[in-house]
């Protein structure tokens, strides 16, 4: 089944929403995947979808959302658990993509990688999202993909 990118960019707005009660709208501007102090994660789609999900944002809205995900811990713990925080975000965003596309069928993922610094734009179709006036770049890459 195609991934429909309409139902992939509300996706996206209800996982933030509900995991670091975040409001993400989609944006047109274009996402840039060079800037410094990026904080990445990845997540291979194995079955029944293959693919993989790819999320970055500048470290401010990592720690907001982290901070906000996990209740209000001291700085130096928020900072400390964000690449558990990412990895988990998109283990979720992963996740629900599949759950969404395959109803009530098995789903596998790999695990979650993470990391800090600008990296190449991963191949795929690039969403940008405006949270709180931050840019976050999501990159989603399928052998199936629709633009619909």
């Amino acid at each position: 089944m195609p991934v429909n990118h309409n139902t992939f960019q509300e996706l996206v707005g209800d996982v933030l929403a509900s995991l670091a009660f975040a409001d993400a709208r989609p944006s047109e501007a274009v996402f840039r995947w060079s800037q410094p102090g990026l904080f990445w994660s990845e997540i291979r789609l194995d079955a029944p979808h293959t693919g993989q999900v790819t999320l970055a944002l500048p470290r401010p809205l990592a720690v907001e959302l982290a901070d906000d995900a996990l209740g209000g811990l001291p700085p130096s713990l928020t900072e400390a658990a964000l690449p558990d925080f990412l990895g988990e975000l998109s283990n979720t965003l992963a996740g629900n993509l599949l759950a969404r596309l395959h109803p009530g069928k098995p789903i596998a993922l790999g695990l979650p990688q993470t990391g800090r610094g600008p990296r190449p734009a991963p191949a795929g179709h690039t969403f940008s999202f405006d949270v709180g006036g931050t840019s976050l770049g999501l990159t989603l890459e399928t052998a199936a993909c629709a633009s619909s």
